[in-house]
């Protein structure tokens, strides 16, 4: 694992760099999905920048939310850089499933300013996310963050100072499995977006799609793990309830959805008798 990359004597962080790749990846791949949509790049950047707002507030936020037993400690008189260094404790790290979130919502925001067509984003959103979460995901290997549990089929690290807990430890690559299972779903959504094209009935759909079967992942390779500054409440982790949520959502927005557009034909049809 190399949690910082040496760039020409300049230490870059792996997962900072992952992420950024994965930030410029999605934003050629959005500008050109948009553009055959005659959508202007201009708009697909100034949405690309809202959402990518939005996933840091988001994902820092429940982060933060994670550690709320520690909150009182932000009222609590201190030096300011003693303050700072409990805000940065708080607030410091990112959880995906907030930033996925907080991300949906700054797009759907800056959508309903921008007066734009919410269907065709959600569809193009949905390989997008998994592209940028799979580039990350290899980040986060690098690191060393997000680690596995302890398996005799892993990887053991050496001399990791932002993450000891997995030196001489071997264990189980959860990165890369939820790497390549978001790759799978790249693909899996570029599928189901070329047949949207000449399948009504799946447009505007794709994004609850993405969740459903996202969610079932994450809350499966939850079990591989080892890292647990997510928390759990009972026996499930944070993440994994979220999943539980998201899936469950997602699918009856999925079929409320089919019905609003089954309806509709015959809500026309008597319209016109």
């Amino acid at each position: 694992m190399y949690p910082q990359i040496d760039f020409f004597g300049f230490k870059i962080a792996s997962y900072g760099l992952f992420a950024v790749i994965g930030c410029l990846v999605c934003g050629f791949v959005l500008c050109y999905l948009l553009k055959k949509r005659g959508i202007m790049m201009e708009d697909g950047v100034i949405f690309l920048m809202t959402v990518i707002a939005g996933v840091f507030i988001g994902g820092h936020l429940l982060f933060a939310l994670t550690n709320i037993r520690l909150f009182p400690y932000l009222f609590k008189k201190a030096e300011f850089p003693l303050w700072l260094a409990r805000v940065q404790y708080i607030f410091g790290g990112s959880v995906f499933y907030g930033g996925l979130f907080g991300g949906l919502a700054a797009g759907a925001i800056a959508l309903k300013c921008m007066s734009h067509d919410r269907r065709i984003y959600a569809d193009i959103m949905a390989p997008i996310i998994p592209l940028f979460h799979g580039i990350a995901r290899i980040g986060c290997f690098l690191a060393g963050c997000c680690y596995g549990i302890e398996s005799e089929f892993g990887f053991r690290a050496h001399g990791n100072t932002l993450v000891p807990e997995v030196n001489d430890v071997r264990r189980f690559p959860v990165q890369l499995l939820e790497a390549g299972c978001n790759l799978f779903l790249v693909l899996a959504m570029f599928l189901l977006l070329k047949a949207s094209r000449k399948k009504p009935f799946l447009q505007g759909k794709l994004i609850y799609f993405y969740l459903i079967t996202y969610g079932i992942i994450r809350f499966l390779d939850e079990f591989l793990r080892g890292d647990e500054v997510r928390g759990f409440i009972g026996i499930f982790s944070t993440s994994q309830w979220i999943s539980i949520i998201s899936v469950g959502i997602s699918s009856l927005l999925l079929v409320s959805s089919i019905i609003k557009e089954k309806r509709l034909p015959i809500s026309v049809s008597c319209k016109t008798v």
